[in-house]
């Protein structure tokens, strides 16, 4: 039984360029978050589960995002 698909997609130049930006900065903060638990763990003892983390990236949301800078 196939459970995935698989659709190509041929992005322009430019289109490719802004995903690997994306995908750069979500790296970025995907190792920040694990390190930020890391941390917090070994010299706080203390757990930091994701939704406390989701919540202190919602207030951040006042800064433009990358994307609606390049729709323009």
């Amino acid at each position: 039984m196939k459970l995935t698909f698989r659709y190509p997609v041929y992005p322009t130049k430019t289109q490719e360029t802004t995903l690997f930006e994306w995908l750069d900065h979500l790296c970025d903060l995907q190792n920040s978050a694990r390190h930020d638990r890391k941390v917090a763990s070994e010299t706080e003892g203390e757990r930091v589960s994701i939704n406390d983390q989701q919540r202190k990236l919602t207030r951040r949301t006042q800064l433009p995002l990358i994307w609606e800078q390049r729709i323009t």
